[in-house]
C-alpha cells in the first residue's frame, strides 16, 4: 500500500499476524488504522510520514512497534498503547509535532534513539516505572515538554536526551542514576536541578546553556563535575 495516496481508512482482520515494512509509508490521507488481535509488531516505517494519520486502535496483544513505525506523522495528537508493549524501535514517534501527550507502557525498560525528537508538541510524558534507560536525542527539540517525574529505576540519559527542551523547569534526578551522557540537557528551560545523591558520572556539557537555571543541589554521591 506504499503511496496510495488515497487510502483513507483500513480495518485489519484478527487473521493478519505479520506486516510487511514501510506496508503504509506516504500514505497521507490515511486518517485512521484499527489493528486486529493477530497483529504481535508493528514494522519499520509502517506509517512513516502517514501526515494525515490521526487515529490508531491497538490491539491488547502488540509487543513492540519498529524503527520509524510513526515518523512524521504530524496530525497524531494522542496514542495508547496497550500494556502489552514492550519495545520500541528508534525513531519510532520522530517528528510527531502534534502528539500533546504519553503514557509510556509499564513493561518499557528502553526508550531508544530519538525515539520521541521533534514531537514539539508534546507536554508531557508518564515513564514506566521499570524505566532503565533514556536514548541519544530519545527527546531532543521536544520544546514543550514539562513535569519529568524520573522513576526509581532509571539508570542512564543518553547523549543530547532533552537537548533544547526548553519548557522544562525542574528536574530531580533519581539516585539510581549512573550515567548522564554528553549534552544530555544542554539548552533546556531548567530552572531547579537537584540530585538525589546520585553517584552518576557525567559526560561534557550535560548542562551546557541551561540560561534559566538558579538553583542546584549536588548530592553526596558526586565525586566529579566534567568540563563544560
Amino acid at each position: 500500500f506504499h503511496d496510495c495516496l488515497s487510502l483513507e481508512s483500513i480495518q485489519l482482520p484478527d487473521t493478519v499476524t505479520t506486516l510487511g515494512g514501510s506496508i503504509f509509508e506516504d500514505c497521507r490521507q490515511l486518517a485512521s488504522i484499527s489493528l486486529g488481535a493477530g497483529l504481535a509488531e508493528i514494522p519499520a516505517r509502517a506509517f512513516y510520514a502517514c501526515s494525515g494519520l490521526e487515529q490508531v486502535v491497538f490491539n491488547s496483544n502488540l509487543t513492540s512497534l519498529g524503527e520509524s513505525a510513526f515518523i512524521g506523522c504530524t496530525s497524531l495528537t494522542s496514542l495508547s498503547l496497550p500494556e502489552s508493549v514492550t519495545t520500541l524501535g528508534p525513531n519510532v514517534f520522530g517528528g510527531c509535532r502534534s502528539l500533546i501527550n504519553f503514557d509510556l507502557p509499564g513493561l518499557v525498560t528502553d526508550i531508544p534513539e530519538s525515539a520521541f525528537s521533534g514531537c514539539s508538541s508534546l507536554q508531557s510524558i508518564t515513564f514506566s516505572s521499570i524505566l532503565e534507560r533514556i536514548g541519544t536525542s530519545a527527546f531532543e527539540d521536544c520544546t514543550a515538554l514539562d513535569n519529568l517525574v524520573f522513576p526509581t529505576n532509571l539508570t542512564s540519559i543518553g547523549d543530547s536526551a532533552f537537548r533544547d527542551c526548553q519548557s522544562i523547569s525542574e528536574v530531580i534526578l533519581p539516585k539510581s542514576l549512573t550515567s548522564i551522557e554528553q549534552n544530555a540537557f544542554r539548552n533546556s528551560g531548567i530552572a531547579s536541578l537537584t540530585f538525589d545523591d546520585s553517584p552518576a558520572v557525567w559526560g561534557y556539557g550535560v548542562f551546557h546553556s541551561c540560561w534559566n537555571l538558579t538553583t542546584v543541589s549536588l548530592g553526596e554521591g558526586i565525586t566529579s563535575i566534567p568540563d563544560d
